[in-house]
């Protein structure tokens, strides 16, 4: 059905080891590819190639961190077309961040921490299945409706996506 059938490729930003080494372990055996960078600066660095920016089908993407956090790199990849969809997880996110996160595209969830591996794992697939359906020119993309995604106590609306 034109959608690729190689490995998929996930791309963990997060300045901390644990959740990279969880994340590793867990998503290998499931047959997914992680890559893993510690600050948004080098994460900006590695999708500086067309061949990384287009390879990488996920960020989970953590918005507290030394240096850019996740808000500057998702400002940083909004200048560019196509790339990765975005896992956002974090400890907390305040209404800035919520309504900024609302705006951006390629955000598809947001997680807060400590999250449920095997709902990452789902959310995972069903972004990798929508990024690919796009490149090959099929399907639409995944929430199209503007879902309300869980976040702690509360909830994150995406709003209308086109």
């Amino acid at each position: 059905m034109g959608e690729s059938k190689e490995m998929p490729r996930c791309l963990v930003v997060d300045n901390d080891m644990g959740v990279a080494q969880l994340a590793q372990a867990f998503f290998q055996r499931k047959g997914i590819q992680v890559s893993f960078c510690r600050t948004g600066e080098e994460a900006w660095e590695h999708l500086a190639s067309e061949e990384a920016w287009e390879g990488v089908d996920l960020l989970l993407l953590d918005l507290r961190m030394p240096g850019m956090g996740g808000v500057g790199l998702l400002e940083k990849m909004a200048e560019r077309q196509g790339g990765p969809r975005v896992v956002v997880m974090s400890g907390f996110v305040s209404e800035e961040d919520q309504a900024f996160l609302a705006r951006e595209e390629r955000v598809v969830a947001v997680l807060q921490k400590p999250f449920d591996l095997l709902e990452l794992y789902e959310l995972v697939q069903e972004a990798v299945r929508e990024k690919r359906g796009r490149e090959s020119g099929g399907g639409e993309r995944l929430g199209q409706q503007g879902p309300t995604l869980p976040f702690g106590e509360g909830e994150i609306s995406l709003g209308e996506q086109s």
